[in-house]
């Protein structure tokens, strides 16, 4: 039996090799599953300040929704949308609006966040094809020189 030559091998999957670490390359930083984490708390001084909104819970079941907002003389002073307790849209005055910390019940923000997890499966997933196609390699051009009849 004659066996083939080191690098007639490396040529022989080198191609298929690049493929496969181009498309990982390409398509693991694309992937992510966007997790929503929510934190609620009855403190101001545990929510993010970064989030994009605030949500206001207060305590006579309303919700405000701030997008703009600030803390001056123990209340909350803010831009956004009210909901009364069922929900339906309270129209906004012109001047912000202005909530007293006595009266809020929670605090709650909306944060996304990249879960890592399908990175991970999508590299394993090219990395067993890759080390199939090299084994798929080696074993054909090791097999090739054998008559089979």
């Amino acid at each position: 039996m004659m066996m083939p030559r080191p690098d007639a091998l490396k040529r022989r999957y080198r191609g298929a090799v690049c493929a496969a670490l181009f498309m990982a390359a390409v398509l693991i930083p694309a992937c992510g599953v966007d997790r929503i984490v929510r934190r609620q708390d009855a403190s101001l001084a545990n929510v993010d300040p970064r989030a994009g909104y605030l949500k206001v819970h207060m305590r006579d079941g309303d919700m405000y929704l701030l997008s703009r907002w600030s803390v001056r003389d123990s209340c909350l002073v803010g831009y956004g949308e009210r909901r009364g307790p069922d929900r339906e849209l309270i129209p906004m005055p012109p001047e912000p609006y202005r909530l007293p910390f006595a009266d809020i019940a929670l605090f709650e923000t909306n944060g996304r966040h990249r879960s890592p997890g399908a990175a991970v499966m999508l590299g394993v997933g090219v990395g067993s094809i890759a080390l199939t196609i090299v084994i798929y390699a080696v074993l054909a051009s090791t097999f090739s020189g054998f008559d089979t009849h």
